[in-house]
C-alpha cells in the first residue's frame, strides 16, 4: 500500500495534461515548477513508468501516459463522490433508517413523515418494522435506529423526545344515540362497555384510558381488547363497545363509526420517538423534525419523485 501514488500527485499530472505546460500547470496547483517535477518524477517511480516523454519545448504523452489520464480521472472523480457521499451520510442526507413503529400510533402522522422524508432526502431508505417486541431495547442495542410509540417512555441508554400531545375522543357506532353530536362528556358514557387497545401492546395509551374514565368519576366496563386500531372499530361498528383512541384515529375512516371530541376531561396522550442516548444517526432528527410538522399539521403533503415513499419492510 505504500508503494501506491497519492491522489495529489494523479490530481498534478492531470493539471499538466491539461495545461501541456509545467509552468502553467504548477500556477494552476500553487506550487513551483521545480516541485510539480519532483511529484510527476516520483509518481513515475512509483508506477514503474514513464508518463511523459520530454523535449525542450514539450512533451508527449506514453501510451502509459495515455492510460492514467482516462483511469486517473475516473479516480479522483470517484474520491470527490466519495467525499461528498461520506459528507452527505454525516448530515444525515443518505443512509438507511430502520424505524420501529407500534400499531397504537398516529397512522397519518407516520405516512406525512415518512412522505416528506423521502421528499428531502432521497437517498434515505427507511425500514419500518411493524409492531417488534422489545423495540426500545432494540434502540438501545443500536439494532434499531429509533422507534415511534406512546408515551412516557423511561428506559436505560435511551432518549425520547415528544412529537405531539394528541387528545382523547370517543369512538361511537353510527347508530349510536350520541353519535350526531360533535362532542360528548365522558361521564355521559360511564353505563358503557368499552373496546380497549391491549395493555400488553401499550401500556402508556392504555393507563392514559383509564385514568381518564377515572378522572370523570366512574372505572369502565372492558367488554374487549385489541391490538390494531382497525379492529377496534370494528368492534365498535359490530356493537361491542365504545372506545376511547387518540385523535389521529379520525384518519381511519369508517362509515360506520363518529368520532366525538371529549368536552369535560382533557385527556391526551403522547406521541413519542425513542432514539439511543448516543450515536444515534442525525437523520432520526430530520425524522423528528419531520413528525412535528405532520403532527402539527405545518407542512404540505409533499410526494417524492415516484409519488410515494420509498419504505421497505424486513423479510419475514
Amino acid at each position: 500500500m505504500d508503494n501506491l501514488p497519492r491522489l495529489a500527485a494523479i490530481h498534478c499530472f492531470l493539471a499538466l495534461t491539461d495545461q501541456r505546460h509545467f509552468g502553467r500547470a504548477a500556477a494552476r496547483l500553487g506550487i513551483s515548477q521545480p516541485a510539480l517535477t519532483q511529484q510527476l518524477k516520483r509518481l513515475e517511480r512509483q508506477l514503474g513508468v514513464v508518463l511523459i516523454e520530454r523535449s525542450a519545448r514539450q512533451f508527449t504523452l506514453t501510451a502509459a501516459g495515455q492510460a492514467l489520464v482516462t483511469e486517473g480521472r475516473r479516480l479522483v472523480d470517484h474520491a470527490a463522490a466519495t467525499v461528498e457521499n461520506v459528507r452527505r451520510a454525516a448530515r444525515g442526507e443518505r443512509g438507511r433508517l430502520r424505524l420501529a413503529l407500534l400499531a397504537s400510533c398516529s397512522l397519518g402522522v407516520v405516512g406525512r413523515a415518512l412522505q416528506m422524508l423521502q421528499a428531502e432526502y432521497p437517498d434515505v431508505s427507511v425500514e419500518l418494522l411493524d409492531d417488534p417486541p422489545d423495540a426500545l431495547a432494540g434502540v438501545a442495542a443500536g439494532i434499531l435506529d429509533a422507534a415511534l410509540l406512546r408515551g412516557p417512555v423511561a428506559y436505560p441508554a435511551v432518549v425520547a423526545d415528544l412529537v405531539a400531545e394528541e387528545p382523547l375522543i370517543a369512538v361511537l357506532p353510527a347508530g349510536h344515540p350520541l353519535a350526531a353530536r360533535p362532542r360528548v362528556a365522558l361521564g355521559e358514557l360511564r353505563t358503557e362497555r368499552f373496546v380497549m387497545f391491549k395493555r400488553s401492546a401499550s401500556p402508556p395509551l392504555y393507563d392514559a384510558i383509564i385514568a381518564t374514565c377515572h378522572a370523570a368519576g366512574f372505572a369502565p366496563h372492558v367488554a374487549q381488547e385489541a391490538g390494531e386500531w382497525q379492529t377496534i372499530a370494528s368492534l365498535v361498528v359490530s356493537g361491542i363497545g365504545i372506545a376511547l383512541a387518540p385523535q389521529s384515529a379520525r384518519e381511519i375512516a369508517h362509515t360506520a363509526v363518529r368520532y366525538l371530541a371529549l368536552e369535560d376531561v382533557p385527556g391526551t396522550v403522547s406521541l413519542m420517538l425513542a432514539r439511543a442516548g448516543t450515536g444515534a444517526p442525525v437523520t432520526t432528527g430530520h425524522l423528528l423534525r419531520l413528525l412535528r410538522s405532520a403532527a402539527a399539521g405545518t407542512a404540505p403533503m409533499i410526494t417524492s419523485r415516484s409519488g410515494r415513499p420509498r419504505v421497505t419492510r424486513p423479510q419475514t
